[in-house]
């Protein structure tokens, strides 16, 4: 199962094809194959080395039009780390990066997941903006 909606998958694989990072032969057989053993297509593309983790991160990002921000490089303090409780972290894949124009910016695999930014601006009580990371 991917934590990605369907359509956004579908851009992510396009648009993976269309950079010529694996051909549309390959990409069709992958799906196969990830559905034969009940993995995740990325997670294979990735395990495969056809992509790479960054790779992957910023086409997602580029596919959803969401801003991208590579978290291997970024200081966050504990004091904005400890806006999203831990469990709600891991769940939406979410990492608070801190407060920008009066919204709560939070790194997640999903940006374009719309109930996961509702429920992230919920728990904070204040907007949240969803960035590629």
């Amino acid at each position: 199962m991917s934590v990605l909606s369907a359509e956004t998958q579908k851009k992510v694989e396009d648009a993976l094809v269309e950079q010529k990072l694996i051909s549309r032969v390959k990409m069709d057989e992958l799906k196969n194959r990830a559905k034969t053993e009940s993995v995740p297509l990325f997670s294979l593309l990735i395990s495969d080395g056809k992509i790479t983790d960054e790779t992957l991160t910023k086409t997602i990002a580029h596919s959803s039009n969401v801003p991208y921000v590579n978290l291997s490089s970024a200081t966050i303090s504990k004091s904005v780390l400890d806006l999203l409780p831990k469990e709600v972290a891991e769940r939406y894949m979410a990492v608070p990066l801190g407060e920008m124009k009066h919204r709560l910016g939070v790194g997640m695999l999903d940006p374009d997941n719309v109930q996961a930014i509702h429920y992230l601006s919920n728990k904070n009580g204040r907007p949240a903006k969803g960035f590629s990371a």
